[in-house]
């Protein structure tokens, strides 16, 4: 039998584990009758090859009636357990057979009935043994005996409440009294390697022993006579009889038990969870059960919601979804209430039930309010002090380019290098204030998309022309390996502004004489484009920042040749103009030194 894990299992992985070693069904049910999951005893009893499937197929294909299984369904739903129901059911073949169930309700973490599950054994002996026995009392005559062993053993059993060390104990009591010589007759039982006998219990040559395997124990029952007697055929029958139903009865028990885990892990999970859980009958908002939360918070069953933890004597906002009313579809609102802001959910379970949860999330909400205003602030600082730097930059860019047009003759050779990297710092300046405006507007979203059908080859060549200059004083090779036509409908200039970001970076990050690779693909309705290099890669910590805001990475490769200028808004910048396209950005990288590719997404529209 699989080990249970006290700190971390999967109760229903482990049931089936377990049970799957035992000649015990299982089956999982949706609420509507179609079967979610089976074990393989199940094609056994009922006769089904064992590599069939049978989830998906409706329960009621196996039951004897209709009206046996609606039986079933009212006691199940009334008290959320049967116990040792047996019923009639049907095989493959068409042929009866009698099934002994243990069936439960299943709720999921939030507390929704979603199905039913249980385990059944196939008792048709048992019965077909007690209706013969009903039937043929005055014929058995001689026999009475064993099967009065047989009936006080079934009776044993039936106890709820019985251990399994108790019912071996009991079947010891019975065995001598049904054999021919009760006086010189004892008995012993091994189960798991433990040992019960009776009193008397000595080992002699006179012996009859049966043993069966229970999963990966063994149950080995001894009959031993003190003086050499002769055991009859019927004693044989009686021996395996006895072990077969104590089988029965430790692997009802052992299957009981998990059960019992699942159930009290599904308690102690709705106990600790960090928020109500109250289900409802919708026509009274009568409050039908509720975790210790939702009673802390006032609830009580047999009582209204509203009554005791809502806001007023009429139905208040937190428990009044409209859409649920109206259309049975589970719900999802944030709801301020009792001054608290709960992230609530509705979800109908039967027509006058339904399950209503919700989580205190007001610090988390005010931490977003708080996020969002100062994300507002720094918006306006950007673009305020954007605005300020760039009319004194016009101002020096427009005289310093004056100064080299009309007096370049009259500047020493060392005047002449200070004015050009006044103005290229110039141009970097007003480049970086023209993207923190422009990311200040991608923000806000001021930017309106211009959206047309584009050929998105066309694009990516036309990006590449762009930078053929930078390329070729790297003397890097870039390859294309791209389909002729990719027509989707994008904002041009925006993904112009994609391309060439991702190109010059890898221009920028690849070594002289380096190489970098366009591809494409098409996957679910998507266009994907990689942009592949050789260069530097990236390191697991630089993927994480690597698309933020300012987030540039200051990276050098061992014996790379890179170029590291840039303002740290350009892989920003490319994300937020892709995720308006309703696109995607990411990277792959195996490290330092071992190149990157960049993949983005585009949707395929073409109208």
């Amino acid at each position: 039998m699989a080990s249970l894990s006290k700190k971390n299992h999967n109760p229903e992985e482990y049931l089936l584990d377990t049970l799957n070693n035992l000649d015990i069904g299982f089956v999982k049910v949706s609420n509507n009758g179609i079967i979610l999951n089976h074990n393989l005893t199940f094609n056994k009893i009922f006769g089904y090859d064992p590599e069939k499937n049978l989830i998906g197929t409706k329960i009621l294909d196996y039951w004897l009636n209709s009206e046996e299984w609606n039986k079933l369904r009212e006691v199940l739903y009334k008290n959320g357990i049967v116990k040792k129901l047996v019923v009639p059911a049907k095989k493959v073949d068409g042929k009866k057979i009698f099934l002994e169930l243990n069936f439960k309700l299943n709720q999921n973490s939030k507390g929704v009935i979603i199905s039913s599950e249980g385990t059944f054994t196939d008792v048709t002996v048992r019965i077909e043994t007690e209706q013969k026995l009903k039937e043929s009392k005055h014929a058995l005559g001689k026999r009475v005996k064993e099967l009065n062993c047989l009936y006080e053993i079934s009776k044993l059993v039936e106890n709820p409440v019985i251990s399994i060390g108790n019912i071996i104990n009991g079947t010891l009591n019975l065995i001598p009294p049904a054999w021919q010589f009760p006086s010189v007759t004892c008995a012993r039982i091994i189960y798991d390697g433990l040992e019960s006998k009776t009193l008397n219990f000595n080992v002699t040559e006179w012996k009859l022993d049966f043993q069966i395997q229970i999963s990966d124990k063994v149950l080995k029952i001894e009959v031993v006579y003190l003086k050499n007697k002769p055991f009859l055929r019927e004693e044989y029958d009686l021996l395996r009889d006895i072990g077969t139903k104590l089988k029965d009865f430790i692997e009802r028990k052992e299957a009981d038990k998990v059960l019992e885990e699942k159930d009290h892990l599904a308690r102690i999970f709705m106990e600790n969870i960090s928020g109500f859980v109250v289900l409802l009958r919708p026509s009274t908002r009568e409050i039908i059960a509720m975790n210790k939360y939702a009673e802390d918070m006032g609830g009580i069953p047999g009582l209204t919601c509203y009554g005791t933890i809502g806001q007023s004597k009429t139905p208040c906002p937190w428990c009044l979804a409209p859409k649920l009313w109206k259309t049975r579809e589970a719900q999802h609102l944030v709801v301020d209430a009792l001054d608290v802001i709960w992230d609530t959910y509705w979800d109908p379970i039967s027509d006058d039930l339904y399950l209503h949860y919700g989580f205190d999330v007001t610090e988390q909400a005010q931490r977003e309010k708080n996020l969002k205003e100062l994300s507002q602030i720094k918006s306006q600082f950007l673009r305020r002090a954007s605005h300020e730097l760039k009319t004194p930059l016009v101002s020096i860019k427009g005289f310093t380019d004056l100064l080299l047009e009309l007096k370049t003759e009259e500047f020493e050779i060392k005047a002449l290098s200070v004015a050009q990297e006044i103005k290229d710092g110039c141009l970097r300046l007003e480049n970086l204030v023209n993207d923190i405006i422009y990311t200040s507007k991608l923000e806000d979203s001021q930017i309106q998309l211009s959206k047309s059908l584009e050929n998105l080859s066309e694009l990516i060549k036309s990006a590449v022309n762009t930078l053929k200059g930078f390329s070729q004083a790297r003397k890097q090779k870039i390859l294309f390996e791209l389909p002729q036509e990719m027509f989707t409908m994008v904002d041009k200039e925006g993904i112009h502004e994609v391309l060439t970001n991702l190109i010059s970076n890898a221009i920028k990050y690849t070594p002289k004489n380096g190489s970098i690779k366009l591809k494409a693909k098409t996957n679910e309705g998507y266009f994907v484009i990689m942009i592949e290099d050789n260069g530097i890669g990236f390191t697991p910590e630089e993927e994480k920042k690597i698309f933020t805001q300012f987030g540039k990475i200051e990276r050098y490769g061992q014996g790379f040749d890179v170029v590291s200028e840039g303002s740290g808004l350009g892989l920003y910048i490319t994300k937020k103009i892709l995720t308006h396209h309703k696109g995607s950005i990411w990277l792959e990288s195996e490290g330092r030194n071992k190149g990157t590719t960049f993949f983005f997404s585009l949707p395929i529209i073409k109208e």
